[in-house]
């Protein structure tokens, strides 16, 4: 018989990309949705304690020539709206949780692209690329 003992750890999992849909250009503020619907995050929890995970952008969506796009990505849920230029909670578990947690959201949630592509000058066929850090907590 064979047994494995895992020990205590507190880890995650965030794909490296994350890219939106291509849509209509429209003179008018639009929520775009992640080209990826089974995009997802994974958070290992073996120390039986609460944990939460929090992201921020540590710069605005640009170009390589400086474009940016202010306020683009947000985080909807339940009918409210946080902007990535300041911490947003993005879930948090209690200490009775289970030992893996996928957070996964239908396509009008989660991590979205909110922008008025006509008022922000948006430039179209050129990448718009940010980093986001995240931080998951060993706390309620």
């Amino acid at each position: 018989m064979i047994i494995t003992v895992q020990g205590n750890r507190l880890s995650f999992n965030v794909p490296d990309q994350l890219k939106f849909k291509q849509v209509a250009t429209e003179d008018t503020l639009m929520t775009i949705p992640r080209e990826d619907p089974n995009w997802q995050i994974k958070v290992i929890n073996t120390k039986g304690t609460a944990w939460k995970l929090t992201a921020k952008e540590t710069t605005p969506l640009s170009t390589a020539n400086g474009d940016t796009i202010e306020n683009g990505l947000v985080f909807k849920e339940n009918g409210k709206s946080a902007s990535f230029t300041e911490e947003v909670l993005i879930y948090q578990q209690d200490k009775n949780g289970p030992n893996e947690t996928f957070l996964t959201w239908n396509k009008d949630s989660g991590l979205l692209l909110q922008l008025n592509p006509i008022e922000q000058n948006v430039e179209y066929y050129k990448p718009y690329t940010t980093t986001i850090k995240w931080t998951l907590t060993d706390a309620p």
